[in-house]
């Protein structure tokens, strides 16, 4: 363009279709006799309310080879991964760094014969970004790349606890996935972590939304674990706390992505708020890797909620459940509780708020499923 003035004269050079996803454009200038000394960026739009979102404006020396574009990464394990780029016309070779820092500067880079290849000694369950450059000969580089950013696998697991008060909300816990997909799946519906301050002793869970959608066999919400490597033990089990107004079914999974096999294992039917704790036993050796949370059924805005989720073995007794003070005065009281068969229990109790029961050293057994403290501090 002529200059910034209204009664500049604009030059129009190339023109770019544009949409919803973020594109990286790249305008070589030819020579020319033109002594227009600015840059203009020209909205073209006949639409009412049509716009152009700009971004990382950069103008430079063209570089002694072209850009690298389309990266990718596939067949990431735990500690390498296969980068893929698109092939540069003149390109001769390419240098690539695959590092957790935001910048290829101070790198060591590898070099790529061709458009593809594998890097090694990645760290699990980490993010690295990928920076490539192209190559046409000695002192013939390209610039550097946008950085591309993926994921390493998550080590396999024997079992785990996740409470999700570590995340930072709505994203999941590292190693968790979240499927949804389908047909008739809501763009609404969402598997997102929520902070839920009614709820004083746990204020995060995860909660899946069905939001709109019609949930036949071609629909898919549902919630992925880390991989474990004990559900073909057949002697786990897992344990969580659950609400919502639609039907819940636990099973377990051939991988954590939407083609997966899911195979269920027991089926849970919510119709009121009240959160209550909910087991499922894995007793039949399998294959599978994963388990599934999956969502189902339920009106139009279903949903379940989930928190306090225990991948375990299977203990030896059964639970015990509706522990509840019967009596007390002002140094005894009385307790009583539901489960194992009425066959009684162990009793440990800890002034200490939250303190973890497996490190108290007094226990007292009871054959019954009641209790009378006696002695106890007051107050």
């Amino acid at each position: 363009i002529s200059g910034s003035g209204d009664n500049a004269v604009f030059t129009a050079l190339q023109t770019f279709d544009l949409n919803e996803n973020v594109q990286t454009i790249t305008y070589n200038f030819a020579a020319s006799a033109s002594t227009d000394a600015n840059i203009a960026f020209k909205i073209a739009a006949e639409i009412a309310y049509s716009y152009i979102v700009l971004d990382d404006i950069s103008y430079e020396a063209i570089p002694a080879c072209p850009d690298v574009t389309g990266i990718s990464a596939s067949n990431v394990s735990t500690n390498q991964a296969q980068i893929n780029f698109n092939e540069v016309s003149g390109a001769v070779a390419y240098e690539v760094v695959v590092t957790t820092a935001n910048s290829p500067e101070g790198a060591t880079p590898v070099t790529f014969e061709t458009n593809s290849g594998i890097v090694t000694n990645l760290q699990a369950n980490t993010a690295y970004k990928v920076f490539v450059r192209s190559s046409c000969g000695e002192n013939q580089l390209g610039v550097w790349s946008e950085a591309f950013t993926f994921y390493t696998s998550c080590e396999t697991v024997e079992g785990f606890i996740e409470t999700f008060e570590a995340v930072i909300t709505p994203q999941l816990p590292n190693c968790w996935t979240g499927i949804v997909s389908g047909p008739n799946v809501s763009p609404y519906s969402s598997i997102q972590t929520y902070y839920y301050g009614q709820n004083q002793a746990n204020l995060q869970l995860v909660y899946l939304f069905g939001d709109g959608s019609t949930i036949d066999s071609n629909s898919n919400i549902t919630l992925v674990s880390p991989r474990v490597s004990t559900l073909n033990s057949g002697q786990y089990r897992v344990r969580f706390s659950a609400f919502g107004n639609a039907t819940l079914v636990v099973g377990t999974l051939s991988s954590n992505n939407a083609d997966a096999t899911f195979t269920p294992v027991q089926t849970f039917q919510f119709t009121e708020y009240n959160n209550y704790t909910y087991s499922v036993v894995f007793d039949t050796p399998t294959t599978d890797e994963y388990i599934g949370f999956k969502l189902e059924g339920g009106d139009i805005y279903n949903y379940v909620a989930l928190d306090d989720i225990y991948y375990e073995p299977i203990p030896a007794c059964d639970d015990i459940y509706n522990v509840s003070i019967v009596d007390f005065d002002d140094d005894d009281i009385s307790l009583a509780w539901e489960g194992n068969n009425n066959d009684g229990g162990v009793v440990v109790y800890s002034t200490v708020p939250n303190t973890d029961p497996n490190l108290l050293s007094t226990y007292y057994p009871t054959s019954e499923n009641s209790i009378e403290l006696e002695n106890l501090e007051p107050l």
